[in-house]
């Protein structure tokens, strides 16, 4: 279920916005990818990737400063708040994108 607030898409699980606001730890250049990827299954940058798919050494590889830091806030965020078939690996990531539902949006 999500509710549409203006161009802010809260999702059943809290929301990223709600999320890193309570966290403090989400860089706001992520936020925007997570959900891009979440709600419509858009492909986010390399770092958001890389953790998507579970690839440690492409995470660490592709990190500024503040993805870094906030590297397992974001791990707990995944693990936590979003559908287990949206993170993993590379086929999950796959699968999330392609698929007919179109992420979230449609579930």
């Amino acid at each position: 279920m999500e509710v549409i607030m203006g161009d802010i898409i809260e999702l059943e699980y809290g929301g990223v916005r709600e999320w890193a606001s309570h966290s403090g730890h989400l860089p706001a250049t992520l936020q925007e990818g997570i959900l891009r990827y979440l709600d419509k299954g858009i492909p986010p940058g390399h770092f958001l990737t890389a953790v998507i798919t579970n690839n440690l050494f492409d995470a660490v590889s592709h990190a500024d400063k503040n993805s870094l830091e906030a590297l397992p806030d974001i791990v707990k965020f995944f693990y936590n708040h979003t559908p287990s078939s949206c993170w993993g690996s590379e086929e999950k990531m796959l699968k999330w994108q392609r698929s007919a539902t179109g992420g979230l949006s449609h579930v």
